[in-house]
């Protein structure tokens, strides 16, 4: 488990470099994708280790890739926005163009925004970062890695679990969405790393899918709310955002508390208490 766990640091580490310079040359939907991404994974890494008390915080060192992250969060939501308005082109014509306009605009703003925070990374002290977390990983046997990871995956089961038994409004929703992947990195490794730990990855590939509903969801109504701040210029396309939008949610919710029945079966089904599907 210590060597699966030192490769998957080993490869966030090239990813992210790769990432930089490929958002830095190109900014394309799918570079910046990529980017964020890496950065997740780096996170739930970090937020693994810190399960063990041992484990220094990173914070200072984090900072730098927060912000690259924080700054590029803007361009990838403007991004995204182009993208869904682009498909009620067709239905609502000039009230988009509009939008799309002003749009394109902020990205040149969000563009610069990023490629300063890029610019301030030392490539150095990336390498420094990669040998201090593997340095823990290290520090740590088989056994406790195992024992780390298992707290971690059986936390956020019921810590999601627990906002969908009170009713999530926008926000639970989306705190669920970023445990779940959270969620997913960590049993990947739990996954990969084999013996007693593995298990069937219809789990994964179930949460996969009912984060990425959940992101669609959340893109719309981030989408109306933006839309909302243009003050009643665009009626039409507010009322055909708001429909998909609700669509989702029902969706959203349908698969959640799927999700929450076979979590409860699941519970006292071995180590991790993986739903039952």
């Amino acid at each position: 488990m210590q060597v699966r766990l030192l490769k998957y640091s080993d490869k966030r580490f090239i990813s992210l470099t790769d990432c930089l310079n490929g958002v830095s040359e190109r900014f394309t939907v799918e570079s910046l994708h990529k980017l964020r991404l890496t950065i997740k994974k780096l996170y739930a890494l970090v937020g693994i280790l810190r399960y063990n008390e041992e484990v220094p915080v990173l914070k200072n060192e984090l900072n730098i890739i927060d912000q690259v992250y924080i700054k590029s969060g803007f361009l990838r939501d403007n991004q995204v926005k182009i993208e869904l308005l682009n498909k009620y082109q067709d239905s609502i014509g000039e009230e988009v163009d509009c939008i799309v306009k002003r749009l394109k605009i902020d990205n040149k703003k969000y563009k610069g925004n990023v490629r300063l925070k890029i610019k301030k990374i030392n490539q150095f002290d990336l390498v420094l970062l990669n040998q201090r977390i593997d340095n823990t990983i290290e520090a740590l046997s088989d056994s406790s890695i195992e024992n780390i990871l298992h707290k971690k995956a059986n936390e956020l089961f019921d810590q999601m679990s627990l906002i969908i038994k009170n009713n999530p409004n926008e926000k639970a929703l989306h705190r669920i969405r970023i445990k779940m992947k959270e969620l997913i990195y960590t049993l990947s490794i739990i996954n990969k790393g084999g013996g007693v730990s593995s298990f069937d990855l219809t789990i994964i590939t179930y949460l996969k899918k009912v984060q990425l509903r959940i992101g669609e969801w959340h893109d719309l109504k981030v989408l109306i709310d933006d839309v909302n701040s243009l003050k009643g210029e665009s009626t039409n396309l507010i009322k055909a955002i708001e429909f998909d939008e609700q669509t989702k949610l029902k969706i959203v919710l349908d698969e959640l508390n799927r999700f929450e029945e076979m979590y409860l079966k699941g519970k006292k089904n071995g180590k991790l208490g993986l739903p039952i599907f």
